[in-house]
């Protein structure tokens, strides 16, 4: 198995015996966390959680990814090639850009394939789209031996969600809250964590800074973005 991560990603906490942060972002370090910085595979049997791998409805060379990258700031590239082997075709390909073009992020992606040099790249970068709790974007990845993430701007901040028990049981939505915004969080499942990105302050009396994941014990929760730039939550349930 060959992967080639040239980032340095923070350990944040571990929520109970269920779910891992890990944060990467400039600061944590300059020397390797920025343009340029590379995570990549050179095989599919680098991929975690592989009880996750189910196929997209309309192609079965598209495939769920098990590992949960959110992206918060910046602009990265995301790059998947195959070959011969893979057996990608084009319709594979039409499936898998027409997914990304429908979702509700889609003005950040700039799209760009090559069925001759069999490769598929997209450009994202970060900027708040979801009003409404959706179900985390980004989640399918083409079958081939080949993938891997690169940083386009210094400021790139990615969130890395880790499945430690309970694997295929999590589901992940997202929002994007703007400065000042408030919202009232509802508990999904029975085990609801909510994940902030930055600054928040918690039913009018707990301030927490960013990376923290609260497991929701009642209800609701409100939640107030403290910070001067837009913020996703993320809500981890079962």
């Amino acid at each position: 198995m060959t992967v080639n991560f040239t980032t340095d990603f923070k350990f944040i906490e571990q929520l109970d015996d269920n779910l891992q942060l890990s944060f990467v972002y400039n600061e944590h370090n300059p020397e390797k966390n920025k343009t340029g910085a590379l995570m990549q595979r050179d095989s599919k049997d680098d991929r975690v959680h592989m009880e996750l791998k189910s196929v997209h409805p309309d192609s079965d060379k598209i495939c769920i990814n098990g590992m949960t990258y959110v992206l918060i700031k910046g602009k990265i590239k995301a790059t998947w090639k195959w070959n011969d082997e893979d057996g990608v075709t084009e319709d594979d390909i039409n499936v898998f850009k027409a997914y990304h073009e429908n979702l509700p992020c889609a003005a950040m992606f700039e799209i760009n394939y090559d069925m001759e040099a069999k490769q598929f790249i997209i450009d994202i970068e970060y900027s708040p789209h979801y009003t409404e709790w959706d179900a985390q974007p980004c989640i399918y990845d083409i079958d081939s031996h080949f993938a891997s993430i690169e940083f386009l701007s210094d400021d790139v901040e990615l969130i890395c969600i880790m499945r430690k028990n309970n694997i295929t049981d999590w589901q992940v939505e997202q929002i994007d809250l703007l400065p000042d915004q408030e919202i009232t969080v509802n508990k999904s499942g029975t085990d609801c964590y909510i994940v902030n990105t930055n600054d928040v302050l918690i039913n009018d009396t707990t301030e927490f800074q960013r990376i923290k994941g609260v497991m929701l014990t009642s209800n609701t929760a409100k939640y107030k973005n403290t910070s001067t730039s837009p913020q996703k939550l993320i809500k981890c349930y079962k």
